[in-house]
C-alpha cells in the first residue's frame, strides 16, 4: 500500500529545482495499484491534494471525478460529522469499534460521538463503480451529497481516498 499525503505532483527539491516525482512516477503507480494488486490511499490536503492530481495518470485510477476549478475547498469555519452511508455503515474500513452500537455512537453526527472535522475536498462526484462510504450530512452538489470516504477496486488493485485533512 502506498500512501500519498497532500503532495504536490509538480514538486521540485529546493536546493535543485529538480523534479521530485520524476515524468513516469504517476503511471508507474497506476500500474502498481492497477496490474500488481497494489493499494493506494489517498489523503486529501488543503494545498495540493487530490486536486492536483487532475492533470497526472493518476486521474484515471482515483474513485471520484475532480473539480477542476481552482477554489474547491471548504474552509475552517464550520465543523461537521461525517455521515455513513449504508454501505458505510456495514464497511470494516470504517468499524472504530466492534461493536456496532458503539460503532453507530462513534459516528453519530449530533455531535454526541466523535469530535467534529472542519475541512474536506469538494468533487464533483464519485465515479459510478466507487463505494461511498460517508458523505457530508448537509452540503451537497447536483450529484448528491459530498462524498468524503470513498473506494473502488481499479483493475487487480484498490484505491481509498479520504478527502478530509484531519482523522481521530
Amino acid at each position: 500500500v502506498i500512501v500519498l499525503g497532500d503532495v504536490n505532483p509538480q514538486a521540485q527539491w529546493p536546493t535543485t529545482n529538480e523534479p521530485v516525482f520524476r515524468d513516469s512516477f504517476w503511471s508507474e503507480l497506476s500500474e502498481f495499484v492497477g496490474d500488481f494488486g497494489g493499494g493506494l490511499l489517498i489523503i486529501g490536503g488543503e494545498r495540493d491534494c487530490p486536486k492536483r492530481l487532475q492533470n497526472t495518470e493518476l486521474k484515471k485510477i482515483l474513485p471520484m471525478v475532480l473539480d477542476s476549478r481552482s477554489s474547491t475547498a471548504s474552509s475552517y469555519t464550520q465543523v461537521f460529522h461525517p455521515k455513513l452511508t449504508r454501505l458505510g455503515l456495514k464497511s470494516p474500513l470504517m468499524r472504530l469499534d466492534p461493536d456496532r452500537q458503539r460503532n453507530s455512537r462513534l459516528w453519530a453526527t449530533d455531535g454526541t460521538g466523535l469530535p467534529g472535522l472542519y475541512w474536506y475536498e469538494r468533487v464533483v462526484k464519485a465515479k459510478p463503480l466507487a463505494r461511498v462510504l460517508a458523505v457530508h450530512p448537509t452540503e451537497s452538489n447536483e450529484n448528491g451529497d459530498y462524498p468524503l470516504f470513498l473506494w473502488q477496486y481499479y483493475k487487480s488493485g484498490a484505491v481509498f481516498a479520504s478527502l478530509v485533512d484531519s482523522t481521530w
